[in-house]
């Protein structure tokens, strides 16, 4: 049988934590617009084939996920890749479907962020873009893991 080291999953220790599910795929510039609407401009451009060039060396990034008075400016270097956090709650249904969206929906992570008014975003689904390939990408989902 074939095998693939593309998926991976932590399980947690306790009861009350969250399992972490890492994909290690690729995916179009069009579906990472769709789940994180606010990344920053530079960052999607430099993922697009036609620009022949990588992410710029040094890119200034507000997290997505957080409301403009709440915004960190980050610093992400080349030799980093960039993490996109911030996810949109509608596209990860679009995206990922009914069970993943309710698997995210039960974690704990989901439940602080609703308690805590992050209704429309969320960071319980985050992408880290590697420079050296960026035609693949991490994406981690974390979902509840018991209920």
């Amino acid at each position: 049988p074939q095998t693939t080291s593309c998926v991976e999953m932590k399980l947690p220790k306790q009861n009350y934590q969250d399992a972490i599910v890492l994909l290690e795929l690729s995916l179009p510039i069009d579906t990472i617009k769709i789940l994180f609407p606010s990344a920053n401009e530079r960052i999607i451009c430099s993922l697009s084939p036609q620009s022949g060039r990588g992410p710029e060396p040094s890119t200034q990034i507000a997290e997505p996920g957080r409301h403009d008075s709440q915004s960190e400016q980050s610093t992400i270097s080349q030799s980093e890749g960039y993490i996109l956090r911030g996810a949109s709650i509608s596209a990860i249904l679009s995206v990922f479907g009914p069970r993943i969206w309710g698997a995210i929906e039960k974690s704990q992570l989901r439940k602080w962020e609703k308690d805590n008014l992050s209704e429309e975003t969320t960071d319980c689904v985050s992408i880290e873009i590697h420079p050296r390939r960026p035609h693949c990408s991490t994406c981690r989902v974390r979902i509840g893991f018991i209920d």
